[in-house]
């Protein structure tokens, strides 16, 4: 089955998937589970389940950048007020 012009992107789904576990508060280990890896290739074979320490990082980098992004406009509010 073909499916539009559909491009496979490792970097969207690897968001996705850690989107995914903090939204449900999985454990991190599930990237290790053999069924989680099982199921992915089999919904695309060309994804790649990372490692917890690459997902421990990649939701830790969001999460700065949130704070920073967060920073700027209580700045931005206090700044309006005054």
């Amino acid at each position: 089955m073909v499916v539009g012009n559909y491009v496979f992107n490792q970097q969207i789904t690897r968001h996705e998937l850690w989107k995914m576990i903090i939204l449900h508060e999985y454990p991190m280990s599930m990237v290790d589970h053999i069924g989680l890896k099982s199921f992915s290739a089999a919904l695309q074979p060309l994804f790649k389940v990372v490692s917890q320490n690459s997902i421990k990082n990649d939701i830790r980098k969001e999460y700065n950048e949130e704070k920073e992004k967060m920073k700027l406009l209580v700045i931005k509010i206090e700044n309006t007020w005054l």
